[in-house]
């Protein structure tokens, strides 16, 4: 093993790079509507927002953002800013999740887009990496449940569901995948 990583964690290592690579050869395509199965590889993007892992997030959101859906992309440089650490913090303060708050989302937007910032979100609360303390890192899960109480109840459903679906079992008693939690965009 190379600087202490067995070879299980170097394995980890490059399936986490090649997954990169592809999410970033993805984010840079810009004509969705005739690419076959377009539906899952949003779907694929969408889920992998909420990953821990701040690369694997990053180039998921590129991904997402290639399919420029009309409920995302007006939010596009708030959801950059909030899967970069070093403008996330400041991000939380200028995006607001709140019903006709200025520089928030739209209402008409609401419906496919929390879906997608939930996750985004529930990516940085589970992340245990790029933290220098467990301070730091219990200060930032406060800001972004601080962040989230700024929504409606029944919009914090699907925060909920995120939160539990590890320990879900469905009636045939197997583990639930869950759905991506948003459908993909619509093209003309």
């Amino acid at each position: 093993a190379v600087d202490g990583a067995t070879p299980l964690d170097m394995i980890a290592a490059d399936t986490t790079r090649r997954l990169s690579n592809w999410l970033g050869v993805l984010g840079t395509w810009r004509s969705w509507g005739p690419v076959p199965e377009y539906a899952t590889l949003w779907a694929l993007g969408v889920r992998l927002l909420g990953k821990p892992d701040g690369g694997i997030s990053k180039a998921a959101l590129a991904m997402v953002l290639a399919f420029a859906p009309p409920h995302v992309t007006p939010y596009r440089e708030a959801l950059q800013g909030l899967v970069t650490d070093q403008t996330f913090r400041s991000e939380l303060t200028k995006f607001s999740p709140a019903p006709g708050a200025d520089g928030g989302i739209g209402t008409e937007h609401r419906g496919p887009m929390l879906p997608l910032l939930l996750r985004l979100l529930f990516g940085r609360v589970s992340a245990r990496s790029g933290v220098a303390s467990r301070a730091a890192l219990h200060a930032r899960r406060a800001a972004i449940l601080a962040y989230v109480g700024g929504m409606h109840r029944r919009e914090l459903s699907f925060l909920v569901y995120l939160t539990l679906r590890a320990f879900t079992v469905s009636m045939t008693g197997g583990a639930q995948g869950g759905g991506s939690g948003a459908k993909p965009p619509h093209h003309y």
